[in-house]
């Protein structure tokens, strides 16, 4: 076994920042820190006047909080904000200290003794943020869809699926909240669970008070305009594209021996290195070389030792130049357990450190029964661990994942292969990151690592006070277009967009503009095609266009490159050149144009024309022609208000719900709504349930088919519900379960082609097959009282994977057992209770170790 050292007294090589603030680094080296400003911008609602008795603090009030270092003037900008009571959005990259600003949050309503909220996307986020403030603050309470603490605490950390849940049902401690902190609120332009945050904040109360915590996004302004609009406020946004820690970015080809510095800390492209880089690639014949090696089995995936593959070569570079501790992140759970395998022959601590780490690991596994430490994938972790390298993804048991944060966190992991959930919220930087690929998958096919994605996980590079700067290097092992590399590493964040946008009509089109980067928004102008610029595809309002021509220009479908788009702008200037007196129009154009010229023709000859007032008529006939234009504008954006955008969207689906009661085959006496819009006994039961299609499960209820299975039969039918992943070759159900996935399919089928009839939107054959019976047999022998172990070895699945499904199973039967409850249907109500004691247990459900 090799065990790698670091060459003494070797130090990154760096050009120095300007010198504004000192700190002292991990080494007791002096690091300085350039002290950069920050925008400061805010939306006020229309007709907003500002209140005579302002919160303002005086110069010499006390803050509600001191913090024992100096702030970053974005934090006291934004604390500024709060203690004038006001709403603030704060928009910074990863580890910039944005969690500053919700603790002073925290501590005006504790003092003020009024309740504050701090949501979080993910329940380990929740469960961290609960163990810190628990330490700062003592009257904290956390509840997930797992864990519920102190519920009545004055602070209560929760996930953003659990807040908006309390609004909908219009709990009393909704109306008494006076802060909510959204943490990693760009979530909300994730297209499945963006629609989660944006219902939680407009159901907000309306005399809450918000901080917004946000990664860079390019149209903050906008957000804060929505915020305003909603809820008659004014909404501060602080954004600063700061980095605490530079960044340097690096290339790594295929192959190679060395890395390429393509951009420096101070964002300079270098195109020269950038192309030595491709020019040093070996192409590999075997497509996806990396993710087929490895033959798959329970726990770690055993790979092909090598010491000559390029990720053992780069990690070992890595360790050698100091650049440890470092986070590799693949975008595939196998191909990180394939990769972290390959560092067999790598010993990166000494006996005292694996000391420590057997000591933290088996502190934690007591909790397990003897049997699930035997599971494979905890008894194949520790000699990894004990080495230094872990693996972190969504696949590994949730306790194994928590040993594994708090061992990098305590530097005993100098080498972590992770996906990229782990950029997520989870406060973990390391000196470098690298990326095992430069395409993802995205459900449909490979694609470029977009620059918001990027910018996400690069932002994990770099610790402030100990690194003088952060290592980024990306892996490629296929030719890429400069200006794509360019659009990865330089790129802005993607936009925070709302899911249910305001109905309006845009044009792609592709044309030059005038780029400006002004910090907190890209203003884009369109200049003439003659004037220098960016060529660029830009939306445009149908309003703005003012004709069409009959002429047709064949462009390249792929406008990505660069080169591509000014060729396209070159060959249409081109063509434009030969009509000097004007482009080919539209034959209803051309008809437009002659009718013109006709009235133009009679007007002159009209004795009008000569009058000596008509210049006077002229004016106010234009004026009368604004004015009226003005009117029907206003007329417009009123008949397209937020309020009615979605009015036929809304009557489209009273109809499924009234269409429904006809359709039942049994129970046609039960309705979800009246005539009226009054909500029915089905209606009762589907407002209870928010964790899995409401539709389907309360027309199963309703059809009788939960009354004639018996509890563990039932939860495995309820697990297709809840599993969202692909399994390959998946074993079939055995029958009896089978013919329960066949009636769950029918009914599904059913409400997709109602709703297809009441002109909803939706693909029948899409919806029915997103119910999976793939863990049926697993969640039906778990119920059945097998150890975990024993499940694990007739399934395919990973540990973690199928641990989460239950959890959620879990969350669904609860929600029904509310639905049962407002309803009084006793029996199953029974059924619903049973059916979570025979799942609620062991190793599924053990505690997390920040609680």
């Amino acid at each position: 076994m090799e065990s790698l050292k670091r060459k003494s007294g070797e130090e990154a090589s760096s050009e120095s920042l300007q010198p504004k603030k000192k700190q002292q680094s991990g080494d007791g080296s002096v690091l300085v820190e350039e002290v950069v400003g920050c925008v400061h911008d805010v939306s006020y609602p229309e007709g907003y006047v500002s209140s005579a008795s302002s919160t303002e603090l005086s110069a010499d009030s006390k803050p509600a909080k001191e913090f024992p270092f100096t702030l970053d003037s974005f934090q006291s900008e934004a604390i500024n904000c709060l203690d004038n009571g006001q709403s603030v959005m704060v928009s910074a990259h990863t580890s910039a200290g944005k969690t500053v600003v919700a603790l002073y949050a925290i501590t005006i309503s504790l003092r003020n003794n009024q309740r504050v909220i701090y949501t979080s996307p993910i329940k380990a986020l929740s469960n961290q943020k609960y163990r810190e403030f628990k330490q700062e603050f003592s009257d904290v309470g956390l509840m997930t869809g797992d864990v519920t603490i102190d519920p009545n605490a004055s602070c209560l950390v929760m996930t953003t699926e659990i807040w908006r849940s309390m609004q909908y049902k219009g709990l009393e401690i909704v109306r008494e909240v006076a802060w909510i902190v959204f943490d990693e609120v760009h979530y909300m332009r994730d297209r499945e669970r963006g629609v989660v945050w944006e219902e939680s904040i407009v159901m907000a109360p309306k005399n809450s008070r918000f901080v917004f915590l946000s990664a860079t996004v390019p149209n903050a302004k906008e957000f804060s305009d929505w915020v305003a609009k909603v809820h008659k406020q004014p909404c501060h946004i602080v954004y600063t594209d700061y980095r605490p820690t530079p960044l340097q970015h690096y290339i790594f080809p295929a192959g190679g021996d060395g890395l390429f510095l393509v951009v420096d800390e101070k964002g300079k492209f270098r195109e020269d290195s950038f192309q030595k880089a491709l020019n040093a690639l070996v192409p590999t014949r075997e497509s996806g070389r990396k993710r087929d090696n490895g033959k798959s089995q329970k726990g770690l995936l055993i790979g092909k030792v090598s010491e000559q593959s390029d990720i053992f070569k780069l990690v070992k570079m890595i360790i050698q130049r100091q650049y440890d501790p470092v986070i590799i992140f693949s975008f595939s759970k196998r191909e990180c357990e394939f990769l972290a395998m390959q560092m067999a022959k790598m010993d990166l601590n000494d006996d005292d450190e694996k000391g420590n780490i057997e000591t933290i690991f088996w502190s934690a596994m007591d909790m397990l029964s003897d049997d699930d430490k035997k599971l494979p994938q905890v008894s194949n972790m520790l000699p990894l661990l004990k080495r230094g390298i872990g693996v972190h993804h969504s696949g590994l048991l949730p306790i194994l994942k928590e040993v594994i944060e708090i061992l990098f966190q305590e530097g005993l992991i100098k080498c972590l292969f992770a996906t990229e959930t782990f950029s997520i919220g989870l406060n973990m930087p390391a000196k470098t990151v690298v990326f095992t690929n430069v395409r993802k998958f995205d459900g449909d096919k490979f694609r470029w690592i977009s620059s918001g994605k990027y910018i996400q996980m690069s932002g994990r590079a770099g610790r402030r006070g100990i690194d003088a700067r952060g290592i980024c290097i990306l892996m490629v092992d296929e030719r890429m277009e400069p200006s794509t590399a360019k659009m990865m590493l330089k790129g802005n964040a993607d936009s925070l967009n709302r899911r249910a946008e305001d109905a309006s009509y845009a044009l792609d089109i592709l044309t030059r503009c005038a780029v400006s980067n002004d910090v907190g928004k890209k203003q884009i102008k369109i200049v003439p095609l003659k004037e220098p610029g960016e060529p660029l595809v830009v939306s445009v309002p149908l309003s703005q266009v003012t004709s069409l021509s009959s002429a047709r220009l064949n462009i390249s479908k792929d406008l990505l490159p660069l080169e591509a788009r000014e060729n396209a702008l070159k060959k249409l200037s081109e063509f434009i050149s030969r009509y000097a007196n004007g482009m080919p129009l539209d034959p209803e154009e051309m008809n437009a144009v002659r009718r013109l010229e006709a009235l133009e023709n009679l007007f002159e000859k009209h004795e009008i024309a000569k009058s000596p007032l008509i210049e006077q008529k002229l004016k106010l006939l234009n004026k009368k022609e604004e004015l009226t234009a003005k009117i029907r504008s206003i007329k417009k954006s009123m008949r397209s208000s937020t309020a009615l955008a979605f009015k036929d969207e809304l009557k489209a689906r009273k109809r499924v719900l009234r269409r429904l009661w006809f359709c039942s085959n049994i129970g046609c006496d039960y309705r979800y709504i009246t005539s009226d819009d009054v909500v029915e006994l089905k209606g009762k039961v589907a407002c209870e349930i928010s964790s899995a299609d409401e539709l389907t499960l309360t027309e199963l209820m309703f059809s009788g088919v939960l009354k004639d299975v018996n509890a563990e039969e039932m939860v495995s039918m309820f697990s297709c519900f809840v599993w969202q992943e692909k399994l390959q070759d998946a074993a079939k159900p055995r029958e009896e379960l089978e013919l329960l996935f066949t009636q769950l399919q029918d009914t599904a089928r059913r409400i997709a082609k109602v709703q297809l009839e009441c002109k909803v939107q939706i693909d029948v054959e899409s919806f029915v097959s997103s119910f999976r019976p793939d863990i049926m047999e697993a969640v039906y022998a778990w119920a059945k009282g097998s150890k975990f172990y024993e499940i694990m070895e007739i399934t395919r699945v990973f540990e973690g994977s199928l641990i989460r499904a239950i959890r959620r199973l879990e969350e669904v039967l609860q929600q029904l057992i509310l639905a049962a409850k407002s309803i009084a249907e006793t029996e199953l109500e029974s059924k619903f209770e049973e059916a979570v004691s025979k799942i609620k247990k062991d190793i599924v459900f053990a505690a997390s170790l920040y609680l």
